[in-house]
Order: C-alpha cells, then sequence, then structure tokens
C-alpha cells in the first residue's frame, strides 16, 4: 500500500519518506528540484530508498 503525502517547505524529503514509503506530493513551488543542493539531496535519498527496496515517486503539478 502506497501512501500519498504533500512535501512542505519546512520538511525534508528523507523526513518525508520515513512516514509515507516514497511517495511525495509537490506543486509548482518545488520546482527548485533543478537546484543543486535539491539534486543533491534527492540522489542521497534516491539511493537510501533503493536499498530499503523501496520506490520513491515526486509528484509536481
Amino acid at each position: 500500500m502506497k501512501i500519498l503525502t504533500t512535501l512542505h517547505d519546512s520538511q525534508r524529503l528523507d523526513d518525508v519518506l520515513k512516514v509515507t514509503d516514497g511517495i511525495i506530493v509537490g506543486d509548482a513551488r518545488y520546482a527548485k528540484a533543478l537546484t543543486h543542493d535539491f539534486k543533491e539531496e534527492m540522489f542521497d535519498i534516491i539511493e537510501k530508498t533503493h536499498q530499503q527496496q523501496k520506490e520513491i515517486f515526486i509528484l509536481f503539478n
């Protein structure tokens, strides 16, 4: 079962993933995914998520 959640400005992605099985929903404000820091964080999280046999989905609307 997948749990869908919204990523808020004050939350770190890895904190959200701990409780959501790896599905995150954001909106246009999170287009900052293109920034270097966000990419670095994403790579780390994707690697950890892969090691934990979880899937990660990040949805922007």
